[in-house]
């Protein structure tokens, strides 16, 4: 007869699986059924947070510490449609904490007119600034992802690889210059030494001449 662990090796559908499952979200019929990643940057135990599926607020709160607003927000333009840039909205404004609903007000309104996905866009960025501002982030659930080509890429040239490419090329630049600048001081010595030497030179010779005319 197998122990108990022995048994939950063998046979993993005999694992108990975690009782808390109060606010957990799950993923549209259009979506897989496992959630495939989760916030890097809130990912707490199935015990103290509801997970929430929805791609965007995966996509901002794992890209808000290491780019800038410009390049997050672009992206999002880029790549998602209108419906999920004003459901996403609609996901993070009912899941932020009421003690916050004050600092959030201003970016809370629906938005109309030609550039209101652009403003939307706008909205959830500043909602996310002000949660991280104010130190709150722990307040709010778990954004995962179920489908992970609904997750874009960041354009390369804001990338961190990006940047350290930039940084070698001008260190290499650097190098070459001052290479350039150590060799034109070793020339120049160089000209100056030997100046110096055809005048030593001329001095010594003109001595002999006037010695051998004495």
């Amino acid at each position: 007869m197998l122990c108990k662990d022995c048994e939950i090796f063998r046979f993993p559908g005999l694992a108990p699986k975690c009782t808390t499952t109060e606010g957990y979200t799950l993923p549209s019929a259009s979506s897989s059924s496992t959630v495939t990643a989760i916030d890097e940057t809130s990912a707490d135990s199935c015990e103290h947070s509801k997970l929430i599926v929805n791609e965007l607020l995966f996509f901002v709160f794992n890209k808000y510490d290491n780019n800038c607003k410009t390049a997050i927000q672009s992206t999002i333009l880029d790549f998602y449609r209108e419906d999920e840039i004003m459901a996403a909205k609609q996901v993070i404004l009912q899941n932020v904490d009421n003690s916050l609903m004050s600092v959030i007000q201003p970016h809370s309104r629906k938005r109309i007119g030609d550039n209101k996905v652009d403003r939307t866009v706008e909205d959830i960025l500043g909602i996310v600034a002000s949660i991280d501002e104010n130190d709150s982030r722990h307040l709010l659930p778990t954004f995962c992802a179920s489908s992970l080509s609904r997750i874009p890429v960041m354009p390369d040239d804001m990338s961190d690889l990006t940047a350290i490419r930039s940084e070698l090329h001008d260190l290499r630049r650097q190098f070459h210059n001052l290479m350039s600048t150590v060799e034109i001081a070793v020339k120049g010595a160089q000209v100056v030494q030997h100046l110096r030497y055809l005048c030593r030179l001329r001095s010594s010779r003109q001595a002999a001449s006037v010695i051998q005319m004495m």
